[in-house]
């Protein structure tokens, strides 16, 4: 009888990846989950191990394949743009290192609607107006927006206001001159929220009341004497 020996050398076999999205285009906060499937090679058995997602090179979610060689991986952080989105399979005993290939994932910012309420209208020359911007989110977005919002009178600026933590700007003023006036509200977005502008809104200021008086001077007064009247118009106040 006899034996020999043999040497056989068994490599890991490369398995291909694959990233699909749920969602794309998607919105900024909006939850998009990626699926991340490493394929055996022929009849070898399923890849096991860890996956990881980058976007440009950081890591920002990371998971384990199941018993099928899939993970399933969900975040509503990605920033608003295109954002290229690559699976990387850290590979296993029987399997090497595999990455997929880039996804382009792109993330619109959020829709909004402006509302704009101006009162008192009409208004009398002198009298303060409030302007009031209202930004309000699409339904499903739990964010609120920030940011400024500018408002203007046919296009002549009439002031800026922030924001405040329920989504309103108000401006407030009492230098509009009798007539007709179309006022206008736009916001500028922010790194969530697309910016957009109201439809006009027309305001009307009425002249300003006024109250005359009238004084005369001597009085009594003698005949052939001088005698000084005077009347004093007064206008509203604030109005000059």
């Amino acid at each position: 009888g006899a034996s020999g020996t043999l040497n056989q050398f068994v490599n890991q076999a490369q398995p291909s990846v694959t990233l699909t999205s749920s969602v794309n285009p998607s919105l900024v906060a909006q939850p998009v989950t990626f699926l991340v499937t490493v394929s055996a090679v022929g009849a070898g058995p399923v890849p096991t191990g860890n996956v990881n997602l980058t976007r440009g090179g950081t890591v920002i979610l990371s998971g384990t394949l199941d018993s099928t060689g899939k993970a399933t991986l969900t975040t509503s952080s990605l920033p608003a743009g295109t954002d290229i989105i690559t699976a990387q399979y850290a590979g296993d005993v029987n399997y090497g290192a595999a990455s997929s290939s880039p996804l382009n994932q792109t993330v619109n910012l959020n829709a909004d609607t402006i509302t704009l309420t101006v009162a008192p209208n009409p208004s009398g020359l002198g009298q303060a107006v409030n302007l009031t911007a209202t930004i309000t989110a699409s339904a499903g977005v739990s964010a609120t927006p920030t940011g400024t919002v500018t408002f203007s009178d046919g296009g002549n600026s009439l002031g800026t206001a922030p924001l405040d933590s329920t989504g309103k700007a108000s401006l407030t003023v009492s230098s509009l001159t009798p007539g007709s006036h179309s006022i206008v509200a736009a916001y500028s977005g922010d790194n969530q929220f697309s910016s957009s502008t109201s439809d006009a809104s027309s305001l009307t200021v009425n002249k300003g009341t006024t109250t005359t008086t009238l004084a005369d001077a001597p009085n009594p007064s003698v005949f052939g004497q001088n005698v000084v009247l005077t009347a004093t118009v007064i206008g509203p106040a604030g109005a000059g």
